[in-house]
């Protein structure tokens, strides 16, 4: 049987709750890599970006190397069984902002961070590295 707790994590007025099973944080540690791989990812890629780049550079890494590297991270996340149905809709809404970007990926290279809401509720669910990532940067 199943062991089932609920688990409440509040951070920056927001609560979010998980249902734990057994083997949740083998799912948290699987999303945490995932996130790490995408930070990554784009980390490396956006090093070519500066301010004087144009929209059209902007619509090629966010074509070439953003989108599929959030799509990879969000596919692997749906792959290691997500915990609850919290989990699963936080990992849909993240793919709906991703989806946002590539439908239009040049207003992205001026828009304010399309990730804020969702990056606010991996935070709260202690999943900094796929949120705002202050933890994780630390670390390096």
């Amino acid at each position: 049987m199943a062991v089932v707790a609920a688990v409440v994590v509040v951070a920056g007025g927001l609560g979010v709750a998980f249902a734990r099973r057994d083997g949740s944080s083998s799912w948290t540690a699987s999303a945490t890599a995932a996130c790490d791989a995408r930070a990554r990812t784009v980390e490396v890629a956006s090093a070519q970006l500066t301010l004087q780049s144009t929209p059209e550079q902007y619509q090629v890494f966010y074509e070439t190397f953003f989108v599929p590297a959030y799509r990879t991270q969000l596919d692997a996340m749906r792959a290691a069984d997500p915990p609850d149905e919290s989990a699963r809709r936080l990992i849909d809404d993240t793919a709906a902002v991703v989806d946002r970007i590539a439908a239009d990926p040049r207003s992205f290279a001026t828009a304010a961070d399309p990730f804020v809401d969702v990056d606010a509720r991996w935070d709260a669910a202690g999943l900094p590295a796929c949120g705002t990532r202050p933890a994780a940067e630390a670390s390096r």
